[in-house]
């Protein structure tokens, strides 16, 4: 298991992620982790990167990139051999987008293990606003059926996450004295 490694806040998280789909690559500190790399066994290309890359098709048609040896085929022990220019999907994926969102899939054990290395940090009311409503908007598509990946996903661009803070905030202000102690002991939950 992975010494626990500080999160840090979901506001600064949040803001640096969305900043960084907006300029085509994500900010991920990976250091020699490649979980990812060893777990997922669909990673779709885009349609400009079939030529770039070593890939197959899935039934639907979609093109993935190729695997070897039960993880993807430009992983070595050195790392990834196309880093600088890997596919979008991997400049895009954040496993720190699971932990924020309270998220641990167990179908995929490296990755898991990654996101619980993750200690999710929070400080100020907004923070702590903010990670109940990822973790309840979350939930919320988890138990519709989806997979943690795209409960994930809901929760951070599908809008959940803003109505649950809105819920919660309302929760707060309707009673200023019980309010926090009821979202606090809700969080607790969750």
């Amino acid at each position: 298991m992975m010494p626990k490694e500080p999160l840090g806040s979901p506001v600064v998280w949040l803001k640096k992620f969305y900043r960084g789909l907006d300029e085509g690559e994500v900010s991920v500190p990976c250091g020699t982790c490649n979980a990812c790399c060893r777990d997922f066994d669909e990673i779709f290309l885009t349609d400009e990167e079939k030529d770039k890359y070593e890939h197959t098709v899935n039934e639907a048609g979609r093109a993935m990139l190729a695997r070897k040896d039960g993880q993807c085929a430009y992983l070595t022990e050195e790392g990834c051999t196309t880093y600088a220019d890997r596919p979008h999907n991997c400049r895009q994926f954040d496993c720190r987008a699971l932990a924020h969102c309270g998220l641990f899939p167990a179908d995929f054990p490296n990755v898991n293990e990654a996101v619980q290395h993750w200690e999710v940090e929070v400080k100020t009311e907004e923070e702590k606003v903010l990670g109940l409503s990822l973790r309840l908007a979350a939930r919320a598509s988890i138990e519709s059926g989806k997979d943690p990946f795209r409960a994930s996903a809901d929760a951070i661009f599908g809008g959940y996450a803003m109505f649950a803070r809105d819920a919660v905030k309302m929760v707060r202000d309707r009673n200023k004295t019980d309010g926090p102690r009821i979202v606090d002991q809700f969080g607790k939950e969750f």
